[in-house]
């Protein structure tokens, strides 16, 4: 089906300080009263917790139902489409690097990773981007569903379409880190008799998914989970890491890679997605017309709503080469030419001219002030809703360009899961970051480039420095020019953090830095560490072990997860 779309830069440094002061502010969160705790539905009979929405959140909810079948998983999902980047973000086309791609080093990547791509027969769309590039649909159906609801009937829960809205910690020991006691929440259910629960694009409807109040759209359900032994914070925003006070990381390093100074609203681009089809026939309505293509070049670095767009790209591609790149269904025969478009393709848009140059996260002060008052994801709105409209106006330029077939050209409503053509969520390339790990650990770039093998690396991967540079109203550092990478290992230290005992994390969320994570922000990647994370928490929450005391007996760890078919070892 096709249709249309419904209608301070800063930074911040951290400086040394007293043990009671730097944990002064996660006690006062702690005192804080938790949004309509009247109202809830207390939930303890969880023993590890997922708050998801990542690929790595995925990965660690289904390591964690296996490692430890007689434990009940709890994984909080903030979109009903798992799977994150392979799903609600709509990048489902994978970032294999040169040495872990399937046809030939296949041995190099999570055993469950290679199932999922193994769930397509060849690639799909036969872009030129990737080895596998697929409908999310089918990934979801062949792939996700299935899985899942295996772990469901042993030792799963699945919480669909419930967002983290407030965490409880307990108090500290003088010298010791926190506890996360509670985690607080909202899961909202479409009204009875409503076409879709995502009518509008996420700017005009994510505050709603956060409040506890039922809204036009949803009915809603306040959920107090309580009395989990091991927490995984893999969310997108870092929900967990903002609502339980947990130091973080934003932005660019400045003026070292080691610094803990930011240029907290300069980071990576935040692009939206969405899908076109090829047909000889389409409905009479499309999408809004969205931001339009500015008349000279270059669009102002900080144009806000309304301003016009610059949609020109020093990639020197053709029309063709544009549709296939990330081509999601081939229609053409195998014979075919790969940058032949055929009625019937369907064709994923993710292309450089749609990376909005807004940072999306609002500055920490401000974030910080969010969690304290309402948490409700701590982005800038406004770089949301730019990021939207210019992924529509991407969309007519795209199109317009090819005049022999723009008449034949729509974008693809069902294929994002959206009444509004966008898909769920955006395609974030970065997010908040652990800011330091047990012992202070970050990792950088120069430990993946160096090919460091950490007594406790519980993960490998290997992709380009990829940066998307969003504007920055300051200069960057130099040290980014160094894009030098070599495969590379993932210690378990960056899956910590050194100010609570029973949390994890995954995926972008880790202790890293803006550098590193421009190298491990990829699906394999994100899989791999989600892994590792749920693998860990089943060990903590069997042996009652401390995030610290899983450090201490890593071997046990990198032993489950070989057993699991994790790789912690390059095969070259």
């Amino acid at each position: 089906v096709c249709v249309c779309g419904l209608l301070s830069f800063g930074k911040l440094t951290f400086k040394k300080l007293p043990v009671a002061l730097m944990l002064l502010p996660l006690l006062l969160l702690a005192l804080l009263p938790v949004a309509s705790s009247a109202a809830a539905t207390v939930v303890d009979d969880c023993t590890i917790l997922i708050a998801g929405g990542s690929t790595a959140s995925l990965a660690a909810a289904w390591a964690a139902a296996e490692a430890n079948q007689s434990q009940t998983v709890c994984f909080l999902e903030i979109t009903d489409w798992p799977g994150g980047q392979l799903t609600a973000s709509a990048v489902s086309a994978i970032d294999y690097g040169a040495y872990n791609h399937p046809s030939q080093h296949s041995a190099n990547l999570p055993k469950p990773f290679r199932m999922l791509g193994d769930t397509f027969a060849g690639n799909p769309g036969k872009c030129w981007v990737s080895e596998k590039c697929f409908r999310p649909q089918l990934l979801l159906d062949q792939f996700i569903w299935p899985h899942t609801s295996k772990h469901e009937q042993a030792n799963l829960r699945l919480y669909l379409e419930t967002a983290v809205v407030a965490s409880r910690i307990g108090r500290a020991a003088a010298a010791g880190p926190s506890k996360v006691e509670q985690v607080t929440a909202v899961r909202r259910r479409l009204k009875a008799g409503l076409p879709s629960a995502y009518p509008k694009p996420l700017s005009a409807t994510l505050s709603d998914w956060y409040q506890a109040q039922p809204s036009a759209l949803f009915d809603k359900e306040v959920l107090q989970f309580t009395n989990f032994s091991v927490l995984i914070d893999a969310t997108e925003f870092g929900d967990v890491l903002m609502t339980a006070g947990v130091p973080v990381a934003q932005g660019i390093e400045t003026p070292t890679e080691t610094s803990k100074s930011f240029l907290e609203v300069c980071g990576q681009a935040t692009t939206v997605d969405f899908y076109m089809l090829l047909n000889h026939t389409v409905p009479a309505w499309q999408p809004p017309a969205g931001c339009a293509p500015c008349q000279s070049n270059p669009r102002p670095a900080h144009a806000h709503s309304g301003a016009c767009c610059d949609y020109s790209t020093s990639k020197d591609f053709t029309w063709s080469h544009i549709w296939a790149y990330r081509r999601s269904w081939a229609a053409a025969p195998a014979s075919a030419a790969q940058d032949t478009a055929t009625f019937g393709d369907v064709s994923l848009q993710n292309f450089n001219p749609q990376d909005s140059p807004q940072y999306l996260f609002l500055p920490l002060s401000a974030a910080h002030d969010q969690a304290r008052t309402g948490w409700q994801g701590g982005l800038n709105m406004t770089a949301l809703h730019d990021a939207e409209q210019r992924a529509y106006g991407w969309f007519w330029v795209y199109r317009n360009n090819n005049t022999d077939l723009k008449h034949s050209l729509c974008m693809l409503q069902n294929e994002s899961g959206t009444a509004y053509g966008l898909a769920k969520m955006p395609y974030l390339r970065d997010t908040r970051r652990v800011l330091s790990g047990l012992d202070g650990f970050r990792l950088t770039a120069p430990l993946l480039a160096d090919r460091t093998h950490f007594a406790d690396t519980v993960a490998i991967g290997y992709y380009n420095v990829d940066m998307h540079f969003s504007a920055c109203d300051q200069p960057l550092p130099t040290y980014l020019q160094n894009r030098t990478i070599n495969p590379y290992y993932i210690p378990f230290r960056a899956l910590t953090t050194d100010s609570m005992s029973n949390l994890l994390v995954a995926g972008k969320l880790m202790a890293q830095t803006f550098h590193a994570n421009a190298a491990t922000r990829l699906h394999p990647e994100e899989w791999a560490t989600g892994m590792a994370a749920g693998v860990a928490a089943a060990l903590m929450a069997t042996n009652e072990w401390t995030a610290r005391d899983m450090y201490e007996n890593v071997d046990v760890l990198q032993q489950e997860l070989q057993a699991a078919g994790q790789p912690l070892r390059w095969t070259l």
